[in-house]
């Protein structure tokens, strides 16, 4: 079993393989966030909108629909994408970490 039950899917893929798999899923989700070495991108998943994507400049694109996660990332250019598909849907109460946590904001003058 996976360890990390919110990821449905996981893999790698090429470069060259990326922009199938994008298109391939995109019809499934609604949204997407997508991070280059040189800009920034984010807009409604169709072909239209991501077409303006150049592939061998991507670091990460993020597509989202009410249900799921695809995340496809690259550390730097020229290496390969993982990629996983996540989603909350089958998760029960237990399997989510609650945690508490304090800021303390000293002040800087006086």
């Amino acid at each position: 079993m996976n360890k990390y039950q919110w990821i449905i899917k996981k893999g790698t893929n090429i470069e060259e393989e990326v922009t199938n798999l994008i298109y391939k899923k995109m019809l499934n989700f609604d949204l997407f966030l997508a991070y280059s070495v040189d800009s920034f991108l984010s807009g409604h998943s169709n072909e239209k909108e991501l077409k303006n994507i150049n592939i061998s400049r991507l670091l990460e694109i993020r597509l989202f629909s009410k249900e799921q996660e695809l995340c496809i990332r690259r550390s730097h250019v020229g290496e390969p994408f993982q990629w996983r598909v996540a989603s909350e849907a089958d998760l029960s109460d237990t399997d989510y970490m609650i945690s508490n946590s304090r800021v303390v904001i000293k002040p800087r003058f006086g």
